[in-house]
């Protein structure tokens, strides 16, 4: 039992100073690259440069001369690094990260990534409008691109190719695919452009939304409200910074989460259906004057004449009367759009604007009038600022 005990002893040792051996140099080296890489941001666009650059390669504006004497920008190994906790730098690196989700077509992680460096921009003192606007822009096309897929085409259910109708010798129709020609709906490629349905919307958005918090979890942030800040920072907020963040992140809409319109259920948001006529054949019909025979009884002179089909010019078969020859029809619920504004926040993607801050998210403090002092003090209930949280909307600036 001792002898047992022993070997066990000595393999777990043995196993700890390996471990010691080969991981410790690395975690060493990379804390090391971590603290000593120098990073240089564009104060006005946010996009790296290399020392010693005159001219931002992005933006162009001048930069402010190197000195080698002067002390770098470094690379915050955390989010705390910085007085507020909310630098330049960091917005930049979400900024960039956004850019390659979208590269990549995730697009609803787009979106919410630049939302919460949006709501982050409240902090920064003015200037830094570049990365402003790239921030919105970004957020504004992932937002338009979110609902946007393809879904089989359901006249040619995906083949791509179109059926012919014919009438054979014996007079019976028949339908043939002609691999030489492409279905009138989808020109060939079988699939639709289509805009997801309030259901599929709602799936794709839970399950970004949860890949997204896992993501803020391991970069050390926590929320607040609707926002990812990072750690200890939400303590440390006035009321004017409070509102500042909330207004620009404020609750998504519960129907459409934030893009503005849902796809239509009724056409399953490609805005085309089948032509409703049942004896239609992509676009063509057994014709509804001679039926098929390619013949055509007219009165002539007094008299019955049998003569060759006028309507189909002795084809036995026509233009389908409801479609036109399409093979389809325009969704009437929608107008042919495949897609509704929603109802619920009118395409805004967020709230009503609140009416009684008008969208600020403050309002005048009741005890002291918004002078900031009561009875020669400051006032306890805003702090001296004046203004506190509207009760309304509680800072959001819209209805939630």
């Amino acid at each position: 039992m001792l002898i047992l005990i022993r070997n066990q002893w000595y393999e777990w040792r043995r196993m700890k100073n390996l471990i010691m051996k080969r991981l410790l140099p690395l975690v060493l080296f990379a804390g090391a690259a971590a603290v000593a890489v120098a990073v240089f941001i564009c104060p006005n666009c946010g996009y790296e440069y290399e020392p010693g650059a005159t001219v931002c390669r992005h933006c162009g504006a001048e930069l402010a001369p190197s000195d080698d004497s002067a002390e770098p920008v470094m690379a915050p190994p955390s989010p705390e690094s910085s007085d507020n906790g909310i630098s330049l730098a960091l917005i930049s690196r979400a900024c960039s990260g956004a850019e390659k989700r979208k590269a990549e077509g995730h697009h609803e992680a787009c979106f919410l990534e630049t939302r919460n460096a949006i709501a982050w921009t409240a902090l920064l003192p003015d200037g830094a409008d570049a990365l402003r606007r790239r921030l919105h822009r970004l957020n504004a096309e992932s937002r338009k691109d979110i609902p946007r897929g393809l879904r089989e085409c359901p006249v040619c259910n995906g083949s791509g190719k179109r059926t012919r109708l014919f009438i054979t010798l014996k007079g019976k129709a028949r339908e043939q695919v002609d691999p030489a020609s492409t279905c009138p709906a989808c020109d060939g490629r079988g699939l639709l452009a289509a805009y997801a349905t309030e259901q599929e919307l709602a799936r794709k958005m839970r399950s970004a939304e949860a890949a997204f918090s896992d993501m803020q979890k391991l970069r050390l942030l926590s929320k607040w409200h609707t926002i990812w800040l990072p750690r200890g920072i939400s303590r440390n907020l006035t009321v004017r910074e409070e509102a500042a963040l909330k207004t620009s992140a404020p609750p998504l809409c519960s129907t459409c989460y934030g893009v503005g319109w849902t796809g239509c259920e009724f056409c399953h948001g490609t805005g085309r259906v089948p032509c409703s006529n049942p004896n239609c054949v992509m676009g063509q019909e057994v014709c509804p004057v001679c039926g098929g025979s390619k013949k055509e009884a007219v009165e002539s002179g007094g008299r019955t004449v049998i003569r060759s089909c006028s309507h189909c010019r002795q084809l036995g078969v026509s233009p389908c009367e409801t479609c036109g020859g399409q093979g389809f029809l325009f969704c009437e619920m929608c107008d042919g759009k495949g897609r509704f504004i929603c109802s619920r926040c009118n395409g805004s993607g967020t709230g009503v604007t609140c009416e009684r801050c008008d969208g600020q998210g403050l309002q005048q403090c009741s005890r002291c009038e918004g002078s900031g002092k009561y009875k020669n003090a400051t006032c306890r209930t805003c702090g001296g600022e004046g203004v506190v949280l509207c009760k309304s909307c509680k800072g959001f600036g819209c209805d939630q």
